[in-house]
């Protein structure tokens, strides 16, 4: 529970310093998230952020060179990543 606390927090604390990089829908879906993958397996949480982030960026790479997108939806990456982290994890 006190990891679920600090990842929100931390994600909380970026929404706070810049409202347009991350949205509060974001910082919404990190609580349960966090919070699921947490009591699976609290050691998780970590490669779950790592594969979330690496993913998100290629994505905003990609789309920056393609599309000249200055935006990216990480609530998808965060969905993802917490889905393969708790299928690779079981």
């Amino acid at each position: 529970m006190l990891l679920c606390v600090v990842v929100v927090a931390g994600f909380g604390v970026l929404h706070r310093i810049s409202s347009r990089s991350l949205g509060l829908g974001d910082v919404l879906l990190v609580g349960p998230l966090s919070l699921a993958i947490g009591y699976v397996s609290p050691l998780s949480l970590p490669t779950w952020l790592l594969v979330a982030s690496v993913s998100g960026s290629m994505h905003g790479v990609m789309g920056r060179s393609l599309r000249k997108s200055a935006t990216i939806p990480f609530g998808p990456h965060l969905l993802g990543a917490a889905w393969l982290t708790l299928v690779v994890g079981v």
